[in-house]
Parts: structure tokens; sequence; C-alpha cells
């Protein structure tokens, strides 16, 4: 398997473990009564399982299997750089939602508005790496009508 969709899946699997760590932590929150944390930890906890592992999933198979132009090679710095963008977007998403919701300083807010920003351009250059292998499959020319198909008409 090529370098680029390794990285994305095994980041995938990574989050995958991070989440069901974060869901104990967020049991813990529970036990502490501390709801105004639980709320930001619930949030954090979606976007660990649904960006950081299904995005990364998604992406990483995609670049894996979808067929590659024959006259193309992927873009790698492109693709690299839509995987730090994902993942530094959601590692600053899950730093800054808890501290958002613990002290509510708009410093907080705008960090979490650059995440989601990162994460959008992430998404983007994904989007704009993969557009090329996305296309009609290869079909076998049909033999025109005078042409024999190849049987017997016996």
């Amino acid at each position: 398997m090529p370098f680029i969709p390794r990285l994305f899946i095994r980041s995938a699997f990574a989050w995958f473990a991070v989440g069901f760590i974060w869901a104990a932590v967020i049991t813990l929150i529970k036990v502490a009564d501390r709801a105004e944390l639980r709320h930001a930890f619930i949030t954090a906890h979606a976007h660990i399982l649904l960006v950081g592992f299904l995005m990364n999933i998604v992406m990483g198979v995609a670049f894996w299997m979808f067929p590659r132009p024959p006259d193309r090679r992927m873009n790698e710095p492109l693709a690299a750089l839509a995987y730090g963008l994902l993942n530094v977007g959601l590692l600053l998403r899950i730093s800054v939602e808890w501290a958002h919701a613990e002290y509510g300083d708009q410093i907080f807010g705008a960090l979490l508005g650059a995440s989601g920003v990162l994460q959008a351009l992430g998404g983007i250059l994904f989007a704009a790496v993969i557009w090329p292998r996305i296309r009609a499959a290869r079909v076998p020319p049909k033999p025109s009508a005078g042409q024999d198909s190849g049987g017997s008409a016996s």
C-alpha cells in the first residue's frame, strides 16, 4: 500500500483508539458532575470519531482504491497537506473545546473557528486531489452492425 493511503488509514485507527479512551474520560467527567465540560467532551468525542476515524479511513481508502489515470500521478504534496490540515484542525478542535466550555474566552471561540477552517480546507484539498480519479469505467467499443461479432451464425 502506498504511503499516503497508509498514513490516512493508520491515523484513522489511532483516532479510533483515542475515541474509546475519550469515552472513558466522558464517564469520569459525568461522575465528577461537571455537565458544562461533559458537553464539550461529547462534542469533541463526536469529532474524534467522525473526522478522526471516519474521514481519515474514507480518504485513505479512496486514495488507495480509486484508479489513477494512466497519464497522471497523484499530487502527493497536496494529499499530504490535506492530511495535515484535517488532522491538525482536529487536534486543535479537541484541545480547545474543553477550554472554550470552561473559560468561555473569545480566543478559544476563534481557535474553534480556525480548527473548522483547517478541517474544511483539508476536505477541499482531498476533493481536488481525488477528483481526476473519478471517471467513467472504460467500456470496450461495440462492434458495428456490419461486422461479425465472433460467433457462428449457423
